[in-house]
């Protein structure tokens, strides 16, 4: 039987057979992430975390895409965008990444199933997973913007290697398929659309047979491999980087350029001639 212990405005959460499955549900915005589905993404973490009944996790998208990324508007403009000083863009900029580490410490496996469009901060939630499997015909990439140093970046340095991550950070609008990141290592296993719900929910299903507290010190002894190799704190460098960035010369009139043709239009103008003369755009 499947239960949720409360109710969640932007995504799903169903428990059955020691399997959570998390569905990012706004998919009249191809599940882009607002401030109300980190908050919720967190809670329901917590939420699985401290439930014995669940010992592996789904985490999903509705419609169209498992998440485009940041929720930002076509009205945003200019300084709406990095409003404040410097220390009060930085506070932010941690502030926001706080429900990818629930993710990541989460004590218990996330797989992501990931169709559609997985870009930004959306491409980013996949990679804190702990398993990744993708349709063939899925597009991954980073946000079309040019503002910041980039805080996604140095994230796909530790899933895709360096040359490759600067390849996406350097060429924001380029998109890779689901196969290429399973070439890539981006990805453990590559299926048709109409395949996904099925071995996922295998996969999974396989997972639970292992005893819970072996797959929560599988997972934190792994993790902690990772850590000592300087993942975390080169992750929130970055972070730090993206707030000076911000406010230099360059990122204040980046602000300026969006004014007046938002900060979707300029990325899609400014990031896409390249990509385009390879059809990756």
């Amino acid at each position: 039987m499947s239960d949720s212990q409360r109710p969640y405005d932007t995504l799903i959460l169903e428990k059955s057979n020691r399997i959570a499955t998390i569905t990012l549900n706004r998919p009249e915005r191809l599940n882009a992430i607002n401030e109300q589905m980190r908050s919720e993404i967190a809670s329901a973490c917590d939420e699985i975390a401290s439930d014995r009944s669940v010992s592996v996790v789904i985490l999903k998208g509705t419609g169209r895409a498992f998440s485009v990324g940041i929720d930002i508007n076509k009205s945003d403009r200019g300084s709406n965008l990095h409003s404040g000083d410097t220390v009060a863009d930085w506070a932010n900029i941690h502030r926001k990444q706080d429900f990818l580490w629930k993710i990541w410490d989460l004590p218990k496996p996330v797989i992501a199933q990931v169709h559609g469009y997985a870009l930004g901060l959306g491409s980013v939630l996949m990679t804190v997973c702990d398993l990744v499997v993708v349709t063939h015909d899925l597009r991954i990439g980073n946000a079309r913007t040019l503002m910041g140093a980039g805080v996604e970046g140095p994230k796909y340095v530790w899933s895709v290697g360096l040359r490759r991550a600067k390849w996406l950070d350097f060429l924001p609008g380029w998109r890779i398929t689901g196969d290429e990141a399973v070439d890539w290592g981006w990805a453990n296993l590559a299926v048709g659309a109409d395949e996904i719900d099925d071995e996922v929910n295998a996969l999974a299903a396989q997972i639970a047979v292992m005893p819970l507290s072996h797959l929560m010190l599988r997972k934190a002894s792994m993790n902690r491999v990772w850590e000592q190799l300087a993942f975390r704190s080169s992750v929130m460098a970055a972070s730090d980087l993206d707030a000076i960035a911000h406010k230099s010369d360059d990122g204040v009139m980046m602000e300026a350029a969006s004014a007046s043709s938002g900060f979707i239009g300029l990325g899609a103008e400014r990031c896409s001639q390249y990509p385009a003369r390879h059809g990756r755009d």
